[in-house]
């Protein structure tokens, strides 16, 4: 293993013989992998670049009991919320989960909240907006949409939230809208 400070922050660099390929970390994270030490260490000074720009911060604080949210793999778009209670979620039923977690959200960005597939399955369902002036507990409604109960524990993955880009814009009300070839086809206007 090569360890090395780059800008004030601890760069390790691991050859796994298994997958032939340079891990790197920074700070004892895990910030991906590499096929030579020379861009496993581009790597690492792109990432610490990255966690340096303020926009790919985010800033968390935990009520006693939450959980950190987290991503399975490094590169997943969702960061999972897990539940702080066990409860039973009845078919046709919703029920509002606080997550105790404060999440500082850059501006320009906006969080939303979205099903988890292994939760969509069995019919249950989460979404909402975390708006980048919100610094209170992020909660959560989950809908059973199934036919089945469910039983949801205490440290169990129950969303996930994706941060995006998001504008602003001010409204203007007119007399008229630009033309367009589809004009005010909704519904089904297209075709199957």
């Amino acid at each position: 293993m090569i360890t090395k400070v780059i800008d004030g922050h601890t760069v390790s660099i691991d050859w796994k013989e298994d997958a032939e390929r340079y891990y790197v970390y920074v700070d004892s994270k895990y910030a991906g992998s590499a096929d030579t030490t020379k861009e496993a260490t581009l790597l690492a000074t792109d990432h610490i670049e990255i966690e340096n720009d303020s926009r790919h911060v985010l800033k968390v604080m935990l009520d006693e009991g939450a959980y950190e949210p987290v991503r399975a793999h490094p590169t997943d778009a969702g960061l999972d919320f897990k539940s702080t209670r066990n409860f039973w979620l009845h078919p046709g039923h919703q029920e509002f989960v606080d997550t105790g977690v404060h999440c500082e959200i850059p501006v320009g960005y906006v969080g939303l909240l979205a099903s988890k597939s292994g939760l969509m399955k069995d019919g249950i369902t989460t979404r909402g907006v975390v708006d980048s002036d919100y610094r209170g507990s992020i909660g959560v409604v989950m809908y059973n949409h199934g036919k089945e109960g469910i039983m949801i524990e205490a440290g169990q993955k129950i969303t996930q939230m994706v941060i995006l880009p998001c504008i602003t814009p001010v409204v203007q009300i007119v007399n008229e809208l630009s033309e367009t070839e589809r004009g005010d086809g909704g519904f089904g206007s297209t075709g199957k």
